[in-house]
């Protein structure tokens, strides 16, 4: 999930853009802790959603640690190659504006 200076960037890319991960993602398969992880008071909430092809390097976190409490994390390589496929912004009820960045992993 991108924060800060990163979400401000992601949130402003074109659709077809391209643009490569630095460094590991920590991400959620939960679109409710995602969402919460990107609510922020002091800049744009933004939510990556990215879709990975089999075969994409990742760690499902619930597997490797054994808690009762996770937050369905999923690690993703550093590296990662991803394309824009959708930018929206939406408006959830009791809650600032979401800019929603859909992205996919490229081979």
């Amino acid at each position: 999930m991108p924060r800060g200076e990163a979400a401000e960037s992601v949130a402003k890319l074109p659709v077809g853009a391209v643009f490569e991960t630095p460094c590991l993602q920590s991400t959620s398969f939960d679109k409710r802790i995602a969402y919460g992880f990107s609510s922020t008071t002091t800049g744009p909430s933004v939510v990556l959603k990215i879709h990975a092809p089999k075969g994409t390097k990742a760690l499902l976190i619930e597997k490797a640690i054994k808690a009762s409490f996770t937050e369905k994390e999923v690690i993703l390589s550093k590296g990662l190659k991803l394309k824009v496929t959708a930018n929206r912004t939406v408006q959830i009820p009791y809650q600032p504006p979401r800019t929603i960045v859909i992205a996919e992993v490229l081979k």
